[in-house]
């Protein structure tokens, strides 16, 4: 096979990594493989797994709500998130998503759904098109596609689900104003894409659930069926 040289850009990449070699996006010390984001380590021992919490009520449409870790204010997760989602590391975003993926996969919530995973879709809290266009890319979707790699389990297209109503950001909002401030936010446009799936909603932070629980029960009223939510935290 013939090789094609490398472009200049390229050349200049290479160097960079080289001399400036990619490093964990956690602890900023272990040396990585570019594109892997966050060291094993990290994974192991930086982070609280999530577990079942009695006290949270889900609504109708949710079958069941998974998270990765507990959120760790201030702490390393934090951190993830925040250089995920305002620094452009996507790469954090899709080792977070294969990480999720694992650990949903070992956790049996999915066994029922052995037999009809060609059925199961992934749907990304999607952004409004204006923050979409301030930040350039899904947080959501990208974490999304991590799981997707580890589960199999495919990301619904692009505008299937749409975020119709600009909402302002749920920081600092009590859970009314949170529910409010989500209410009507989320229309499909593509119906007929949904209409015989089992979807689950993938998020970055599960706080009160008034973002997932509007989309789950847009989601439910398309489909007559129950969703799952995962997130990489909860808070």
């Amino acid at each position: 096979m013939e090789m094609r040289p490398l472009k200049l850009k390229e050349w200049g990449q290479a160097l960079s990594d080289v001399v400036f070699p990619p490093v964990c996006a956690c602890c900023g010390t272990m040396p990585m493989v570019k594109g892997a984001a966050i060291c094993s380590e990290c994974l192991k021992t930086r982070f609280e797994p999530d577990t079942d919490d009695e006290s949270i009520l889900l609504p109708e449409s949710v079958l069941f709500r998974f998270s990765l870790w507990r959120f760790d204010k201030m702490g390393y997760l934090q951190a993830l998130l925040h250089k995920l989602k305002y620094h452009h590391i996507q790469p954090i975003g899709h080792r977070l998503g294969t990480e999720a993926g694992i650990l949903l996969g070992k956790s049996g919530m999915l066994d029922v759904y052995s037999e009809e995973m060609d059925h199961v879709r992934l749907v990304p809290v999607p952004l409004h098109r204006k923050r979409f266009i301030q930040r350039g890319y899904n947080q959501a979707r990208v974490i999304a596609e991590g799981v997707s790699e580890t589960t199999g389990i495919p990301v619904i297209p692009n505008g299937t689900v749409v975020r119709k109503k600009q909402t302002i950001s749920q920081t600092g909002l009590n859970r009314k104003e949170r529910i409010d401030n989500v209410a009507g936010a989320f229309q499909i446009t593509q119906n007929e894409k949904l209409s015989s799936s089992f979807t689950i909603i993938v998020d970055d932070v599960y706080t009160t659930g008034a973002t997932t629980f509007e989309l789950a029960d847009t989601l439910f009223t398309a489909t007559g069926k129950k969703v799952g939510i995962v997130t990489i935290a909860r808070t």
